[in-house]
């Protein structure tokens, strides 16, 4: 039942990116990037003890991450950070060409991980914001845990292909008994 509901929920937010979607403008000072979103708009009203009722009407913009592509795609990401940073760039006399140099390793990283804070504190909602901060962290958990898997199985791999090359060459490998016969000399 499980990977039905999973199934019917990848479809359902297909079909809702696909024919719901609106194009959006995300903007922050002279920099902006366009997305594709689901407008939502939902009614919130509460009553109070003495009949009081206080109604507001949000909207909130469904973001699929998927329509970021920054994390998967460096240089797409490196462009966008430049956008977002042309003033203070501009300001430093740095091209773009020196911007997309400068961003390697750590700090790409942590841009990256400073342009998803500061979208998710774009949010107007004091939950949202949480939740998004929640789904961050959880992704930074969950890269950080599938980058020791990785490690782990490269080791793993390096070992064997080490081994296989030493027994190969008719050598010695790190799981295999020493030779008690004498090595001749040359």
């Amino acid at each position: 039942m499980g990977d039905l509901l999973r199934q019917g929920c990848q479809w359902l937010a297909q079909m809702r990116g696909a024919h719901c979607a609106s194009q959006v403008t995300y903007r922050r000072g002279e920099a902006e990037l366009v997305l594709s979103a689901t407008f939502g708009r939902p009614d919130r009203e509460v009553e109070d003890q003495f009949g009081v009722r206080i109604g507001a009407t949000m909207t909130d913009f469904l973001v699929e991450a998927a329509d970021y592509r920054l994390i998967a795609d460096p240089v797409l990401l490196v462009d966008v950070l430049y956008v977002v940073c042309k003033e203070q760039a501009d300001d430093a006399n740095v091209t773009d060409e020196q911007f997309g140099r400068s961003m390697a390793g750590d700090a790409v990283d942590a841009a990256t991980r400073a342009f998803l804070e500061e979208l998710a504190d774009f949010t107007p909602s004091p939950r949202d914001r949480a939740r998004a901060r929640k789904v961050i962290d959880a992704t930074w958990k969950l890269i950080d845990r599938a980058q020791d898997v990785l490690d782990a199985k490269a080791d793993g791999e390096l070992a064997r292909a080490s081994d296989a090359a030493l027994s190969a060459l008719g050598g010695s490998s790190g799981n295999s008994p020493a030779s008690s016969e004498p090595i001749p000399a040359s």
